[in-house]
């Protein structure tokens, strides 16, 4: 069974933007959910009461279920990565750089990066807090829906979500088509971590017009998070 409750925990980045369509983006690489590891790119509305009005998913089951157990609407989608998570490292890598361990049990690095006069291969030892930026390119039937670039760095500090007050972290999901007649569902997430300064830059893709008309009001990464997404209540009750 992967019903409600899902217990999930993993890493990812937060942008939040102002203006008269609010929202925030989430892009968010989870090791442990209902459905095993999945990535996820998602935006919130938070115009009114927060809502998810766009998400892709990199697993068919995490779409089944999200849609099903909170109403979320999931499509599936494929995301590369290159690069490794982490803040700037004093390297400065070619986006197509391929970055390496020497061994799975190394922190020394090997970079080869492009050159006009061709290739040239580095190597550090390297921190897991001192790792380079990464990118994602999202797509979707072969259409780019998002190429996103992500830079972090600075300390990490511990945050909860029991400090916020539970109507700023209750989803509030409209019925999907398969729904039919039912209410709209409401889910009180909570969560806790880590979070640090972070840049996220938009290379390219139509995910969201907010992308490429604004910059961020707030940009946090989160390298270590755990979540508990509930049983959701149906509204009116």
């Amino acid at each position: 069974m992967t019903g409600a409750p899902w217990n999930l925990s993993g890493r990812g980045v937060v942008a939040v933007y102002g203006g008269p369509e609010a929202g925030a983006l989430m892009l968010v690489r989870y090791a442990q959910s209902g459905v095993g590891p999945y990535d996820e790119l998602l935006w919130v509305s938070l115009s009114g009461a927060p809502q998810v009005t766009r998400i892709v998913v990199s697993t068919q089951d995490s779409v089944e279920w999200g849609r099903r157990n909170w109403a979320i609407p999931k499509s599936r989608a494929d995301f590369a990565w290159e690069g490794v998570p982490g803040r700037d490292s004093g390297f400065q890598f070619h986006r197509r750089a391929n970055l390496t361990p020497f061994n799975s049990t190394s922190n020394r690095w090997c970079c080869q990066v492009l050159t006009p006069l061709g290739s040239v291969v580095l190597s550090k030892t390297l921190d897991t807090t001192e790792l380079c930026c990464e990118q994602v390119r999202v797509t979707q039937d072969g259409r780019l829906l998002a190429h996103l670039s992500v830079r972090s760095w600075g300390p990490s500090l511990p945050v909860t979500t029991a400090v916020v007050p539970a109507a700023w972290r209750t989803l509030v999901q409209p019925p999907l088509p398969e729904a039919g007649e039912r209410a709209a569902l409401l889910t009180t997430v909570s969560a806790s971590g880590r979070v640090r300064p972070a840049r996220l830059s938009v290379i390219g893709g139509n995910f969201h017009p907010a992308l490429l008309e604004r910059r961020p009001l707030l940009t946090v990464a989160v390298p270590d998070f755990r979540m508990v997404f509930p049983v959701p209540r149906v509204w009116p009750a």
